[in-house]
């Protein structure tokens, strides 16, 4: 054999990390993982299980899919155990061959299945029927509305249009309205904005309306008060003459001196009411009274 023909011999395929691998038997499987945390029978969740796998897998350079589906089964028990075996039962490859199926596929169905990720189907069913509620604003909608979207696939998250959105919000009518229009020619987060804007310019309307209303009612109650029954004459409304202050005639107040003169009643002289005396007294003087009290001052009968 030739130099040339020597060098242009192709490797043993035994020196290669994949064919080396690839020959390990599951009893080598098992003794490589072993220690490893078991899902299903400690307190471990899908994603820490499989994180550890994942690393495992990596520093090791495992890459057969048989070796990889075998450690899945010896690290799992319980229900899980029987999730795993399924999948390898249900899963064909490309030409409807069984196969070993993929370890991102294994973390998947776990993940959806122990209710630790959810369902996609079942997410856009979800969101597709989603509706507003009565007394819920369009901005908390929209965040509740947004918080199922992230958790889709991006191959659902593809199929979420502004259609979608406008049939979520066709019970509030202004901001369906406005979306409506725009829904042909805009992005799904292009309507959500529109419809926000839309309910935050309706419950403004709304708010200024009800002042405005307010203000015309409080304005009404201060305008000039009823007159009674006996100021209106044939349907014509007629202003009171005011009142004129009643001032007692010197006959008056002479009768009054005199009586007060017999009954010698002491009259405070600042109010003109009797029963106390002026140093006593916390009333105003009365303007009505001034000539009785100046004429009973004069002649001594006041606070004697």
């Amino acid at each position: 054999m030739s130099q040339s023909d020597s060098n242009s011999v192709t490797p043993s395929p035994t020196n290669t990390p994949t064919q080396r691998e690839s020959r390990m038997s599951f009893i080598e499987v098992k003794k490589a993982i072993k220690g490893f945390p078991i899902l299903g029978k400690e307190n471990i969740t899908v994603k820490e299980w499989a994180t550890t796998l994942e690393y495992f897998f990596s520093s090791e350079k495992w890459t057969s899919e048989k070796n990889i589906f075998e450690a899945c089964l010896l690290t799992t028990t319980g229900l899980p155990y029987s999730i795993v075996s399924q999948l390898k039962r249900d899963f064909k490859d490309d030409e409807g061959n069984s196969a070993f199926p993929p370890f991102e596929d294994i973390k998947k169905t776990l993940l959806i299945d122990m209710d630790e990720e959810p369902d996609p189907d079942e997410l856009y069913e979800k969101i597709r029927n989603y509706r507003i509620r009565v007394r819920e604003s369009v901005k908390e909608f929209n965040r509740r509305f947004m918080k199922v979207y992230r958790e889709l696939p991006s191959e659902f998250q593809s199929q979420v249009t502004a259609f979608t959105y406008s049939d979520a919000i066709k019970n509030r009518f202004e901001p369906w309205k406005k979306v409506a229009k725009k829904r042909k020619t805009c992005s799904l987060m292009e309507v959500m904005r529109i419809a926000e804007e839309e309910d935050k310019y309706e419950k403004l309307n709304k708010r200024n309306s009800a002042s405005s209303s307010r203000t015309s009612k409080d304005n009404s109650n201060k305008s000039v008060p009823s007159l009674p029954s006996s100021s209106f004459s044939n349907g014509n409304k007629r202003a009171l003459p005011p009142k004129e202050p009643i001032i007692p005639s010197d006959d008056t107040i002479d009768n009054l001196t005199e009586q007060f003169s017999k009954m010698r009643i002491h009259v405070c002289y600042r109010c003109g009411q009797k029963g106390h005396h002026a140093r006593f007294c916390t009333n105003e003087i009365s303007d009505h009274n001034v000539q009785l009290l100046q004429k009973l001052n004069d002649q001594g009968h006041l606070n004697q």
